[in-house]
């Protein structure tokens, strides 16, 4: 099985796996949001992030325009997918200016805030830490949800394993839980509630 795996991650490549999981976890939201185990609006979801993804691509070839650079395109559906993946999907059509303002910080953040053509910040978290001093906006991280846990984790091992990171995502993972049983302890608070949280 595991060769299995392998031979697949080998045929594609960072860019598109992440792209194919985060559309993925899209798709499985907008399942279990249709079934009401969790309670987005589907057709919300879907459309905040076809929204995002158009925005996203337009500022992002704009910007590459005027940097003179070659877009890549694949990385705003990137980002432009996580971010309908931490944002709460649009209530009304009055939301639109806002996820577009959201789409330009990100995309600006690539271009603008990218000394040598390198990140300084995540583009990601840069655009949400801005627009959240702007608009008075906050990621919802809705995706956090329990019952997204096992397709959040199963994306997240297949992106490990292209990476060939698995060492450094355990040491995290075990350095976390440790920060958050200590901390637990020295605030005497509940331990196991505080890593159930955590994980």
């Amino acid at each position: 099985m595991i060769k299995a795996i392998d031979a697949w991650l080998n045929t594609v490549t960072m860019y598109r796996l992440t792209v194919y999981a985060l559309v993925g976890l899209l798709a499985v939201a907008a399942g279990l949001s249709a079934a009401r185990i969790m309670g987005l609006d589907p057709f919300a979801l879907l459309f905040t992030a076809g929204f995002l993804v158009a925005a996203c691509w337009a500022f992002n070839a704009l910007l590459a325009r005027v940097f003179d650079v070659p877009a890549n395109v694949e990385s705003s559906y990137i980002t432009a997918l996580i971010l309908a993946l931490v944002v709460q999907p649009l209530s009304g059509y009055g939301d639109l200016p806002a996820l577009a303002l959201l789409a330009a910080l990100a995309m600006a953040s690539k271009y603008i805030v990218a000394p040598y053509r390198r990140h300084i910040f995540n583009p990601v978290a840069l655009a949400l830490a801005l627009w959240g001093l702007m608009l008075d906006r906050e990621a919802t991280w809705w995706l956090a949800a329990l019952p997204m846990l096992p397709f959040v984790a199963l994306a997240g091992l297949l992106i490990v394993r292209k990476l060939q990171r698995g060492a450094m995502v355990a040491a995290f993972i075990a350095a976390a839980l440790a920060a958050t049983v200590v901390i637990s302890l020295v605030a005497r608070g509940d331990v196991i509630a505080a890593l159930g949280q955590t994980i």
